[in-house]
């Protein structure tokens, strides 16, 4: 398939062949609902994973009732909307998995180091993090994940306390 001359070529082997087809025309009916079904497979596919999709979801309702009273030009804008509301979702998710990933890798890396003043910080951001994720909050997961792994950086090792030396050493000298 091509365009030869500004209009489209077919090109196709010698033998029987059976072709379908959908035309897809800007503001018709069956190119609304293909569009819709389009979303409605995306959000399905996201949500399957795991990941909220609840503003896609909406926008894919707002998509049907625009269908379902005739207005298929803004039904189909939605049903784009829903679609890519689905997959900003999925980006998000995974954006915020990775920033937790790497936070917990910080504090591990902090931990095995003997870096542990200012750990507890770090782990309670990462608890947080998690949390967010759970609820569909990929953003702030991100943003908190990202605040634990610069705690995790931040951590110190104890301070080795010299004061018991020196009373053992007086008393030795004593």
């Amino acid at each position: 398939m091509g365009i030869l001359d500004g209009s489209p070529i077919l090109t196709m082997p010698a033998g029987d062949i059976e072709v379908t087809y959908t035309f897809g025309i800007v503001g018709t009916r069956e190119y609304a609902l293909v569009l819709i079904k389009d979303a409605e497979s995306t959000i399905g596919t996201v949500k399957a994973l795991g990941i909220a999709t609840v503003e896609a979801e909406a926008l894919l309702q707002q998509a049907y009732a625009a269908f379902d009273a005739e207005q298929y030009v803004e039904a189909e804008q939605l049903a784009g909307q829903a679609k890519a509301a689905a997959l900003d979702a999925k980006a998000a998710a995974s954006s915020a998995e990775n920033a937790i990933d790497a936070a917990s890798a910080s504090i591990s890396a902090a931990r095995d180091e003997g870096r542990t003043v200012g750990l507890d910080t770090a782990e309670a951001l990462l608890q947080q993090a998690e949390n967010a994720h759970e609820d569909g909050d990929y953003a702030g997961a991100g943003e908190l994940a990202e605040q634990a792994q610069d705690a995790a950086v931040e951590a110190t090792a104890p301070k080795t306390s010299y004061t018991w030396f020196i009373g053992l050493g007086a008393a030795a000298l004593i």
